[in-house]
């Protein structure tokens, strides 16, 4: 069995073997706040704000702005990256940008890659660029640096956490918190090396916008199609989601106004926060109807249901047809198949009415994070 160790008596520490040493220790990047090395774009170049930060036990800090030059696409639109190279070897350390998305994890470097290979070279991802062909403007702008972590997660921006920490960027190691700098997202690397969203201070309550649409004669699409339905006047909304172990877990009311809704004909949805993860074909989340106001025999409750399938960012509204029918049917404020519809033409039924009012759910359904 052969044992190796740096860092005790009789042993030499030289650069690339401090690096080595502190690998354990600290992020392999990490900026010293939320302006040092801030990125921004502008017609065809990069410019990076003065400041410190930290490369596998090198330090480093630029004075003044820097700029690199981002190419033009010659047909359709690429992808690059804006990266710190530090070289042991060349003993530098400058800005690079490469049209690639690879990684390379093993020696030697490879200069066409974005090298991770601490103590031989190592290219600390600052953002990445998105260029289309025939403009000079950026179709695409990701922020991943990070920084902070002294007494609870590394932070980086909104578009890091939502995009970086589901893939590979961040060089982080199993057990690692990272959350956007105001706190609305916390994600934890998990010991298989997918990215988690936890429940923590850090990650609150959020809003979403739960807007209704109609489908007419056409069926339900989980994602694209139907029409925004009109709440009326005086209406109510509150919709708040939050996501935990990969389940998202959320509270949403919607009331229309007491005169003017115009939820028209045909099926109906409700806009959902985040997409139902691919591996799980159907889910139901529990909910409840009141039907008041828009004429008929009078005020009801009602069983009602929202049905979320694989790849959804819309839940189909679902109710019981009729007061002693506890079957469930998709819901219509009135019905398509005649053209027109109207009064009592809807699911569920209203005598002489509409079946618009009050939508209470708690939606409950995994979401994708990797």
């Amino acid at each position: 069995m052969a044992i190796s160790m740096i860092g005790a008596a009789n042993s030499q520490i030289g650069p690339s073997a401090f690096a080595d040493l502190t690998t354990p220790l600290a992020p392999r990047f990490v900026c010293d706040g939320p302006t040092d090395l801030q990125p921004s774009y502008d017609r065809g170049t990069l410019t990076v704000q003065p400041g410190s930060c930290w490369v596998s036990g090198a330090r480093i800090t630029l004075t003044g702005t820097n700029t690199v030059t981002v190419p033009p696409v010659a047909s359709g639109s690429a992808w690059g990256v804006l990266v710190l190279r530090v070289d042991w070897n060349a003993g530098t350390a400058k800005l690079v940008y490469l049209v690639t998305n690879k990684l390379n994890n093993t020696s030697p470097a490879d200069t066409s890659k974005v090298n991770r290979l601490p103590g031989v070279m190592y290219d600390a991802l600052i953002c990445q660029v998105q260029r289309t062909a025939g403009s000079s403007s950026a179709t695409g702008f990701k922020d991943y640096r990070v920084w902070g972590g002294d007494g609870g997660p590394l932070r980086t921006t909104s578009e890091g956490v939502d995009t970086g920490a589901g893939g590979g960027w961040f060089d982080l190691r199993p057990g690692s918190m990272i959350a956007t700098e105001d706190g609305a997202f916390t994600k934890l690397k998990r010991s298989d090396g997918k990215w988690s969203a936890i429940g923590t201070d850090s990650n609150p309550w959020r809003l979403w916008t739960p807007t209704l649409r109609y489908y007419a004669g056409s069926a339900v699409n989980g994602t694209t199609g139907g029409t925004v339905a009109g709440m009326g006047n005086g209406y109510s909304v509150s919709a708040r989601y939050r996501v935990v172990d990969g389940m998202l877990d959320g509270y949403v009311y919607v009331r229309a106004g007491a005169t003017g809704a115009t939820w028209g004909t045909g099926q109906m949805t409700m806009d959902l926060p985040m997409q139902c993860a691919s591996w799980q074909e159907d889910t139901w989340s529990m909910g409840h109807l009141y039907t008041t106001g828009y004429g008929g025999d009078g005020s009801y409750d009602w069983h009602a249901e929202m049905l979320v399938k694989k790849g959804w960012t819309r839940g189909m509204l679902w109710t019981s047809p009729k007061i002693d029918d506890n079957r469930l049917r998709p819901y219509v404020c009135q019905s398509s198949s005649s053209g027109s519809g109207g009064a009592g033409t809807g699911v569920p039924f209203i005598n002489g009415g509409f079946p618009v009012g009050a939508w209470t759910f708690h939606v409950n359904y995994p979401v994708t994070e990797n």
